[in-house]
């Protein structure tokens, strides 16, 4: 079970910790941040995943947000999506480690990522 958690939540750590994970054992913790979505940090022994769940209540439409994501992945611009519970409410994708952006290189890093924002931004949904 997730630390602090409720019964949605758990539901959906269950799914991918059964499904995914294949019942092996995993750390749990709450990453702060999440704009419309819980965001957790689950580790195993040999891997790191964010799971993002989708907050109840929360009127994000999903398959656009997928189909972004999945096209992000493929230009290589945002994480691997590993597992998709089956409401579609879970996303389990990759960890990258990252760094706060402060100063000048916080100020470039964020140039960057507004040049790569333009590039996804510009995708055509078929």
């Amino acid at each position: 079970m997730a630390p602090e958690l409720s019964m949605y939540h758990n539901e959906i750590v269950r799914e991918v910790q059964e499904e995914y994970l294949g019942g092996i054992g995993y750390s749990c913790r709450i990453l702060m941040g999440g704009h419309s979505n819980t965001c957790l940090l689950l580790e195993t022994e040999n891997e790191a995943y964010v799971l993002r769940i989708k907050d109840i209540g929360m009127s994000v439409e999903i398959d656009k947000e997928l189909y972004a994501m999945k096209e992000g992945m493929k230009a290589g611009i945002s994480p691997k999506i590993f597992y998709i519970t089956k409401d579609k409410k879970g996303i389990l994708m990759e960890y990258i480690r990252g760094e706060h952006l402060c100063g000048e290189t916080g100020r470039e890093k964020i140039r960057e990522l507004a040049k790569t924002l333009r590039l996804l931004h510009s995708t055509k949904k078929n």
